[in-house]
């Protein structure tokens, strides 16, 4: 079996981070190839993906992490989406599992029908103290 991961980005090694890999690790001990597909990974989450057998790989030159990609947001939505159809369509997998709202919405725009996986609630849904300590241009984005 071959399984796709999309996930928006690995910078930090965080609750939905450590949630992939250890999904992730664990079916590449029973499948054929597990990939991750991302915007962003840093060396340290790299190095831990690579070594369990999990390849990442990267589908956008900017990440999600950004407020260029915020400001941008449809754009980079629509590339992402053409860059994950084209990537995806070369490996013919099985399985096609989005960590978010955003990977699944990219997913879709590709054609892809993907399972959601949400690991974790992002704080700024219900956190009004994480909110007051955001710029006001981010709280608008």
């Amino acid at each position: 079996m071959k399984v796709a991961f999309l996930q928006e980005h690995m910078l930090y090694w965080n609750g939905s981070v450590r949630y992939i890999y250890e999904v992730t690790s664990r079916l590449r001990k029973s499948c054929e190839r597990v990939h991750v597909y991302h915007s962003g990974i840093s060396q340290e989450n790299y190095t831990r993906f690579y070594e369990s057998d999990v390849f990442p790989c990267r589908i956008s030159p900017i990440n999600a992490n950004t407020t260029k990609y915020w400001l941008l947001y449809p754009f980079y939505l629509i590339q992402n989406a053409l860059s994950i159809k084209k990537r995806l369509s070369k490996d013919n997998y099985d399985v096609v599992l989005s960590s978010s709202p955003t990977t699944h919405l990219m997913a879709y725009l590709a054609r892809i029908k993907p399972i959601l996986v949400v690991m974790e609630l992002n704080p700024w849904l219900y956190s009004e103290s994480f909110q007051a300590g955001l710029s006001p241009l981010k709280r608008c984005i």
